[in-house]
């Protein structure tokens, strides 16, 4: 998995390319946390299969995707 951080002012944009799996979720897990300082807004880009993990899971649910 490859993530690739763009922050502009106090928004975040994490491109994640890959799979988010038991393997990989730590290395997002890491990033996230580092990255949210300060952070009011932050938009995830995924591909279709990661936003079928965010559906199945009910992150849909609470999150907002555009």
């Amino acid at each position: 998995m490859n993530i690739t951080e763009n922050r502009n002012d106090n928004t975040l944009t994490l491109l994640i390319e890959g799979r988010i799996d038991t393997a990989t979720a730590p290395k997002l897990e890491q990033v996230m946390q580092t990255a949210l300082d300060g952070v009011t807004e932050l938009f995830l880009d995924a591909n279709a299969d990661l936003m079928e993990i965010f559906e199945v899971t009910g992150f849909t649910e609470i999150l907002t995707f555009a």
